[in-house]
């Protein structure tokens, strides 16, 4: 995020969708790390999947505003729910 921040200019928009919440999918689960929120496979981290306040938190630290953060429960309990997260830098 923070190379995006850096090569977006004032006023530009970032739209973030990606998945968020408890990790229900046994695939994911199975090379989910709880404590860093990390997916691995074959040793190698290769998603991030932390709460909506998390993400959020994070968008705010490098330095957006975040004019709306949505999450869009899946009706599958199997499947993760979807953030979105539309951000603006000042």
């Amino acid at each position: 995020m923070n190379a995006i921040y850096r090569v977006l200019k004032p006023g530009g928009v970032f739209i973030v969708l990606t998945m968020c919440g408890e990790v229900r999918d046994k695939r994911i689960k199975a090379s989910y790390d709880e404590p860093s929120g990390l997916v691995f496979v074959n040793g190698r981290a290769t998603r991030y999947i932390g709460s909506a306040e998390a993400i959020g938190i994070e968008l705010e630290a490098v330095g957006f505003v975040i004019e709306s953060l949505t999450v869009h429960p899946r009706k599958n309990n199997h499947e993760q729910d979807d953030l979105v997260a539309y951000c603006r830098k000042p």
